[in-house]
């Protein structure tokens, strides 16, 4: 059976969307999810990205990034959509109708895998990597591999997932552990430690 999506416009009813029309949709999970906050949406399954412009009441076929084995996440900041596979970075004008997604920024770091964004900054996490960079549709700058997380009681430390409301980055790791940014991502800070114990 086909994986499919579910919609809510309250977040509280939900409606499982149709998704057998769809071009190349398969069986495979749909592994990262973002939006302008305009009404456009973009998902991602294996390396292809699907676009919606009617508030995910329908999508269909953008982009397929040749050879990026799995798309992680997605992001969207300063008129940007991100794609992260695999440690690369791809990039593209997000008002554009015909993407190129054929050229990537290796980030250094092959194990992240989630990232954040806002104001032009992506932040990107996994293990005990955090890297950060600016886009700008097409351009990457700004890219740092510093890894700098902080430790606790003298371990390193696992980050899982991230967030940010464009002021302050959280990042939730391994072992009820979170560190936060207030620097766009360029410094972290310990603020919960080990919150499994209580």
């Amino acid at each position: 059976s086909y994986k499919n999506y579910f919609r809510s416009t309250d977040g509280q009813a939900w409606t499982q969307v149709d998704t057998s029309g769809y071009t190349s949709f398969s069986t495979n999970s749909i592994t990262a999810l973002t939006t302008d906050g305009a009404g456009t949406w973009w998902f991602a399954q294996q390396c292809r990205i699907y676009k919606s412009t009617n508030d995910a009441s329908s999508f269909s076929l953008y982009h397929t990034i040749s050879g990026c084995g799995e798309i992680d996440d997605l992001a969207y900041t300063n008129s940007t959509l991100v794609a992260l596979a695999n440690g690369v970075a791809y990039t593209e004008v997000a008002a554009n109708s015909s993407a190129d997604f054929s050229t990537g920024t290796d980030t250094g770091g092959s194990g992240l895998k989630r990232m954040a964004a806002a104001n032009g900054r992506v932040v990107c996490v996994n293990g005990k990597a955090a890297r950060y960079f600016d886009v700008s549709g097409k351009t990457v700058s700004n890219l740092d591999t510093s890894d700098n997380y902080p430790q606790v009681d003298g371990s390193d430390i696992t980050g899982q997932c991230i967030g940010t409301d464009g002021t302050t980055w959280l990042v939730g790791c391994i072992g009820g552990h979170i560190v936060r940014s207030t620097d766009n991502g360029e410094t972290w800070a310990v603020i919960v430690s080990d919150l499994s114990s209580g």
